[in-house]
């Protein structure tokens, strides 16, 4: 599993690469707890996306996130995954109010079932 992969397309809104880089680990066995930090930690947006998708991917997995996800603070500013919410009022308030817990308290937002693909 690729971190940069992963948080590159979820921020810029490629869901399909998204969800197949997941279903990739999840074919391949990967432990989400085991997740390595992200090498990108100046860039505190994307590290804020990928904590708060190794921590919601971990809950998925039934185990604990890695203990590197407690020091990553959240994005500066609101990031939402979902490219149509960036135009869709609607959709943006669907993701403002289903946005799981991992990514929520790292400011960035989805919806309830964002990269749920198992």
């Amino acid at each position: 599993m690729n971190p940069r992969e992963l948080v590159f397309a979820a921020v810029r809104g490629h869901d399909l690469t998204a969800r197949q880089l997941v279903k990739d680990a999840a074919r391949e066995a990967f432990s989400w707890s085991e997740a390595p930090a992200p090498d990108f930690m100046r860039r505190s947006r994307c590290a804020a996306v990928y904590a708060g998708l190794v921590e919601l991917l971990a809950e998925r997995q039934g185990t604990a996130p890695p203990a590197w996800t407690k020091e990553v603070g959240p994005a500066p500013k609101t990031l939402f995954l979902v490219r149509q919410a960036k135009t869709s009022k609607a959709l943006r308030r669907m993701s403002e109010a289903q946005t799981p817990a991992p990514l929520k308290s790292r400011n960035v937002r989805a919806l309830a079932d964002y990269l749920d693909v198992l």
